[in-house]
């Protein structure tokens, strides 16, 4: 979270450069992008201190030297910012590749444990099948075995009548 915030932090400060860099005044007196207000100058020079653009004229005129600006070529701090800028993306780029193997490898072992699911489900709906056969099986031998009771029972009767018809 912190590398993430000190990233976006980074961006802003570039891209408020590159803006500053790139865009012109509305009071400038000139109409070139990255031109001073006051001069009309490019703004060549970066303030280390002030963190800011200026022109050469305006450097020129803060004063002595004492009081005068520490400045860098705007240039170079844009480098330096775009070579840092890359050296996050790598870095980002790393981790996402890093994120992406893991969350592949999660990914597989979660597809073999749903397949393993899957077959067990097929194996106990197999054992259902055989217990719901079993049942009808069952049911048919407790009908048989009424059906034959019955039939013994009948064939008693008949045996008793016809030992009674003939005795008479």
């Amino acid at each position: 979270q912190a590398i993430i915030s000190s990233y976006i932090t980074m961006g802003i400060m570039v891209a408020t450069i590159l803006l500053s860099f790139l865009l012109y005044s509305p009071n400038a007196t000139s109409e070139l992008p990255g031109s001073c207000r006051f001069h009309g100058k490019p703004m060549e020079l970066w303030c280390t201190e002030c963190r800011m653009e200026m022109c050469e004229v305006c450097y020129a005129q803060q004063g002595t030297e004492k009081r005068k600006c520490p400045v860098v070529s705007i240039k170079v701090v844009i480098q330096e910012k775009k070579d840092e800028i890359f050296e996050i993306a790598k870095h980002i780029t790393l981790q996402i590749k890093e994120e992406r193997e893991i969350l592949s490898l999660r990914l597989n072992a979660i597809a073999k444990e749903f397949m393993a699911m899957y077959e067990q489900s097929k194996i106990l709906k197999g054992y259902i099948n055989e217990v719901e056969e079993t049942e009808k099986i069952t049911k048919k031998a407790q009908e048989l075995f009424t059906l034959k009771k019955a039939l013994c029972d009948i064939k008693s009767i008949h045996s008793q009548v016809s030992d009674v018809t003939n005795d008479m």
